[in-house]
């Protein structure tokens, strides 16, 4: 139990981590939360989440009012979204 409350406080805080982190702090992340990621002419195509994020990310409602920044950009990148470059 306590690793999955573990992994859903880090799921709170990613994208202050990836922000804040350094390349090998990024790279952990990656490695932590994805398990694939699947790219279609240099764009994210699919990505396969690692346990518990996939769960996580499946009970995830979310506010709705901004998902992904606002229509002049977003505050940070989003790593699962199809149209994120590598």
């Amino acid at each position: 139990m306590a690793d999955f409350e573990i992994a859903q406080q880090l799921a709170a805080e990613l994208d202050f981590l990836f922000e804040k982190g350094t390349f090998d702090e990024k790279r952990l992340l990656c490695e932590t939360v994805f398990k694939r990621i699947y790219l279609k002419e240099g764009k994210i195509s699919t990505v396969e989440l690692n346990a518990p994020f996939g769960l996580i990310m499946a009970r995830t409602k979310g506010s709705g009012a901004v998902p992904n920044g606002t229509p002049h950009g977003t505050r940070t990148c989003n790593p699962l979204s199809k149209n994120w470059r590598l």
